[in-house]
């Protein structure tokens, strides 16, 4: 006999894009890197979970911690196929995300986090002129 597939329909909206570009940015890594979690830190890494919570604040235009777990939950299969990896929506608990938000205000972390990004993103060329026209318009 034929098996009954089910069919799981998700929106997917900018979210894969956003990701996208988070992940040619290295953003996942730089975090992981510059702000250090507990030991008993498992599942995602700081990163992923960073990268998931900031697109759903770009996508969604909502930044409270009470609405992620949900919105990840209603794109889960999407969000693991994007990332590459297990996404369970438990791990975008309010609890989890205060820890996000504690680590990030760490200024110390902030700096060297910032200083690495810029050093990956931002391009100096040293292009030598003679003469400058400023337009007024």
């Amino acid at each position: 006999m034929n098996e009954i597939q089910s069919i799981i329909t998700e929106r997917v909206d900018d979210m894969p894009l956003l990701l996208a570009q988070m992940d040619r940015m290295g953003l996942a890594a730089l975090l992981d890197a510059h702000f250090p979690t507990h030991g008993n830190w498992q599942g995602l890494t700081f990163g992923r979970v960073a990268t998931i919570w900031l697109s759903s604040i770009l996508s969604r235009g909502d930044h409270r911690l009470v609405h992620v777990e949900p919105w990840v939950a209603q794109r889960h299969c999407t969000l693991s196929r994007v990332t590459g990896e297990v996404v369970r929506a438990q791990e975008f608990s309010d609890d989890r995300l205060e820890i996000v938000l504690r680590l990030f205000s760490n200024d110390a972390h902030w700096t060297a986090f910032e200083s690495a990004l810029n050093q990956q993103l931002v391009r100096v060329y040293d292009l030598s002129t003679q003469r400058v026209h400023v337009d007024s318009t």
